[in-house]
């Protein structure tokens, strides 16, 4: 049921909105869109742009022009969502029927014999598209707590399974993990008008200190809705803090009057924003548990909503919450604001001592979104850990001052290939371990950096037939996985978004690890 809410709000005087950019696909038609290139003040063909008083840059060809790529996307995401969420559900059915039945020769003989088992959505072994693209969701018994690698592999195990059905999470969180389960929830989108961000959270009470892990849901495959917040380039300026992904907020806080107050007083039966829903869980949590420390994590869409979790309590002042927060972790995580947010955030996060890591998997396309150019002025920020296709380790730090953890002296010491490599191959191939300005090829598109993309997609796809001799048989590869790595073949980058390759990393990743 759609219907808005009547909030009472707590304004926080240092989150004012002082410009925007908001772009509105559900009013735009294919023709109108097309005056974009040619029509210079985007505030004349009508409302579905929408810019507050600076309007110069909007009316630069190359700004218009992806202007109209997002809403060209996000369009046709919107006329794709029935058909993309019908194909989600029959394939999701046709994988958890094969897989209930063994293969599909048994399956055939099953159904011939009218004996076939069908595993509804409901069941707790019903597994998504994603789970069926890494099955692995016992911890790494190998690392323990206290192995350094311990909170990231934990981050990375929840995140892979917040892509999953409620029963399904409480399932393994309590029977396979030992550990106790806080909830799984679908928070309210104000502007999508429906509930469409989800996180889970749980208490690792084996631990010491005890921890609370949030972990937020990314994009689905066939969840179109996610997909428009994604391919949004959208924006909102606050004063002295700077640009923030408009979509990413709408997601996790934004309210209609593009504010984010600090209080959001609401009644019993109204709908809960993400951030506001799992802040007040927090501060229960945190009077209940005196010691405990939390982690918020995320991948792809997720790893954006969880430092902006943390960025929005920053913003409020919430001092409180952030020193009790022992790290973010984000996987495959796109840009979420400008430099000058950039340069705010990292200020925050060293004040508040609080561990900032972003993993970065070789041609994953996703942290290179949205574009870092003199045009969108989107920029990482923070301790970026980026690894190649042999899972070796390199590590970009912030820019200023952070209690991010440094990388050891060793670090330096490299032990390369070849020295002769052209650096597109050098970054692919390379077993350097050794600190890095950002994560090679940063805008994803370049013709440079095309033939060493394929290359590496063809290296994953051989990769995939060895690695259970070379590392075991917890990393042998299905035919769906395989399947998916013949598409990387098409579209470098896609398949390398994909949870297999970061569970990889976080479990063999050789990169010496932070104190």
């Amino acid at each position: 049921e759609k219907h808005c809410c009547a909030w009472k709000v707590m304004a926080c005087k240092e989150a004012i909105c002082i410009d925007y950019l908001e772009l509105d696909p559900e009013n735009a038609s294919f023709c109108d869109l097309f005056q974009l290139l040619w029509v210079r003040d985007c505030g004349k063909i009508g409302g579905y742009v929408r810019y507050g008083d600076r309007k110069e840059e909007q009316r630069e060809f190359n700004y218009r022009w992806l202007i109209f790529i997002s809403l060209f996307m996000q369009m046709c995401f919107i006329l794709l969502k029935n058909p993309m969420a019908k194909a989600g559900y029959s394939v999701e059915m046709w994988l958890n029927t094969l897989s209930a039945n063994g293969n599909l020769i048994q399956l055939s003989f099953n159904a011939l014999k009218g004996m076939g088992t069908i595993v509804r959505p409901e069941e707790s072994k019903f597994t998504s598209v994603l789970g069926y693209l890494d099955k692995r969701v016992d911890l790494d018994s190998k690392i323990g707590h206290n192995d350094s690698r311990y909170n990231s592999t934990l981050s990375l195990m929840a995140s892979k399974l917040s892509y999953e059905r409620d029963v399904f999470i409480r399932n393994v969180v309590q029977d396979r993990w030992k550990m106790e389960f806080l909830g799984s929830y679908n928070f309210w989108n104000e502007f999508q008008q429906q509930h469409a961000t989800e996180a889970f959270l749980f208490h690792d009470t084996t631990s010491n200190p005890d921890l609370i892990v949030i972990a937020f849901r990314g994009t689905r495959p066939f969840d179109a809705d996610a997909w428009c917040t994604d391919v949004d380039f959208s924006w909102l300026e606050l004063k002295d803090i700077g640009k923030i992904h408009i979509g990413f907020m709408k997601a996790l806080c934004l309210t209609k009057n593009y504010d984010i107050p600090k209080e959001l007083e609401q009644g019993n039966d109204q709908p809960q924003l993400a951030y506001y829903g799992i802040r007040e869980m927090l501060r229960e949590l945190m009077r209940k548990h005196k010691k405990c420390k939390i982690i918020v994590t995320g991948h792809s869409l997720g790893g954006a909503l969880a430092i902006l979790f943390v960025s929005v309590l920053a913003i409020h002042g919430e001092a409180w919450i952030l020193e009790r927060i022992e790290g973010v972790y984000t996987f495959g995580q796109p840009r979420v604001g400008d430099e000058k947010f950039g340069k705010y955030m990292e200020e925050k996060l060293r004040v508040h001592d609080v561990k900032y890591l972003r993993y970065v998997y070789c041609n994953d396309m996703v942290p290179r979104m949205p574009f870092d150019d003199k045009t969108l002025l989107f920029k990482h920020y923070g301790t970026c850990i980026y690894f190649n296709s042999c899972y070796k380790g390199k590590v970009r730090m912030s820019t200023a001052p952070s209690p991010s953890p440094s990388p050891s002296p060793s670090l330096s010491l490299s032990l390369s290939l070849s020295p002769s490599l052209p650096p597109p191959l050098m970054s692919l191939f390379s077993w350097d371990i050794q600190i890095v300005a950002e994560e090679p090829n940063k805008n994803y598109l370049s013709i440079l950096w095309f033939m060493p993309k394929m290359m590496n997609a063809v290296w994953e796809l051989v990769r995939s037939f060895i690695i259970p001799y070379t590392r075991g048989p917890d990393y042998e590869e299905g035919w769906f996985l395989k399947m998916f790595r013949v598409v990387g073949l098409m579209i470098p980058g896609l398949s390398a978004h994909g949870p297999q390759d970061y569970d990889n990393l976080t479990r063999i990743g050789s990169l010496q690890k932070f104190d």
